[in-house]
């Protein structure tokens, strides 16, 4: 089965990174949604739930499978509000030599929904 679609806004803009997954006997299984929102999800496993769209700040939504093809799905945006957002970063455990690693991280919230922003850190080893 190919599950295919694009996530959009209530404005019409492409939700890039959204993530579209459902559980299978195997454990959860899913695909993210590319720059402009689509995704084509081949789906190997029989699913066990139907299959739920996400996207930080925004209120999820479910399908069955059958009600996905080709669909333009849009996410509203949620009032809940973030208390809270951590960011990691482990080392890599190569022993390549490298002068520093850059991390890219992205942190900005506002209103309620975590808006995307590129911050540069540099860490030396």
């Amino acid at each position: 089965m190919i599950i295919s679609g694009q996530v959009l806004s209530t404005s019409n803009e492409p939700l890039m990174g959204a993530n579209i997954y459902a559980q299978t006997k195997n454990g959860k299984e899913g695909v993210v949604a590319d720059f402009d929102g689509n995704f084509t999800w081949e789906v190997k496993n029989e699913l066990t739930s139907p299959v739920t769209i996400s996207y930080l700040g925004y209120t999820s939504r479910t399908f069955e499978p059958n009600n996905l093809d080709n669909k333009k799905v849009i996410l509203n945006e949620s009032s809940e509000q973030l208390d809270e957002v951590v960011i990691s970063y482990k080392k890599p455990k190569s022993k390549q030599k490298q002068e520093k690693n850059k991390l890219i991280g992205i942190i900005s919230i506002g209103a309620g929904v975590l808006a995307l922003g590129i911050i540069l850190i540099n860490i030396k080893k």
